[in-house]
């Protein structure tokens, strides 16, 4: 996955109550759908615990606090864009600032299409197929959908939508 990060300060700052992420999501299209970002940062070690979220004001600026040092998982996403990923470690009493050109410029699932391997993980196992558009077909492949071997992903096809879900990390990629 190719990410722009125009800027990574950390800065150590002694008198902050826990741990704090801020940036600037610089949005690339001229003709924005919408101006709605969120940002959720998920803890790595503990996938299951509750994600922390934000939204960016409308000139694309947020702040997010967050209790415990330990690398998250964050995720940037818009309404009708595709999801940017990528983990980010915060350290005890510590202040990160970044800078994100969204949508990115270039696609990233198309590092995962052809692989199934799951980017959390770096496994194959519990990963299933989402598919696409309009379902119609046999009986046998909505028991596929009921046992949880396909996935289904809505009928809204960007040309830049997840290919893969893992079941382990409940992760689209």
């Amino acid at each position: 996955m190719r990410l722009i990060l125009t800027c990574l300060t950390i800065v150590i700052s002694a008198n902050l109550a826990g741990q704090q992420l801020r940036g600037k999501i610089n949005y690339t299209r001229t003709n924005p759908i919408s101006s709605i970002i969120w940002v959720t940062a998920t803890d790595i070690n503990k996938p299951k615990s509750k994600p922390l979220s934000v939204r960016s004001d409308s000139l694309g600026y947020f702040n997010l606090f967050v209790n415990k040092s330990s690398e998250y998982q964050l995720s940037i996403s818009g309404v009708f864009e595709p999801d940017t990923t990528f983990n980010i470690k915060l350290k005890k009493d510590s202040t990160v600032e970044i800078k994100i050109d969204y949508p990115p410029k270039i696609c990233p699932y198309e590092k995962t299409k052809l692989t199934g391997i799951c980017p959390t993980g770096n496994h194959k196992d519990n990963v299933i197929p989402i598919v696409y558009g309009l379902v119609a077909g046999p009986k046998s492949f909505f028991r596929k959908v009921k046992k949880g071997k396909i996935e289904l992903g809505g009928c809204v096809v960007t040309g830049c939508d997840p290919n893969w879900h893992c079941k382990t990390h409940d992760r689209r990629f």
